[in-house]
């Protein structure tokens, strides 16, 4: 469920920009392709770094 706005925003980026390539008339999926790449990278890092938060203070008030 964390990734799925990430999803959403993600088809939602790709069709706005295949309206924008239309519009403008020349090829932007290289830049699109590394916009949407770096989004899912940070998306990914602060995925993971919530999850060691979580787990992390999980373990402690289990002990």
């Amino acid at each position: 469920m964390f990734f799925l706005p990430l999803f959403v925003a993600v088809i939602h980026s790709l069709v706005a920009f295949l309206a924008l390539q239309n519009l403008l008339d020349f090829n932007i999926w290289q830049n699109v392709g590394i916009v949407i790449g770096i989004f899912i990278a940070v998306q990914a890092v602060y995925y993971f770094f919530v999850k060691y938060q979580y787990l992390k203070q999980l373990r402690r008030i289990m002990k």
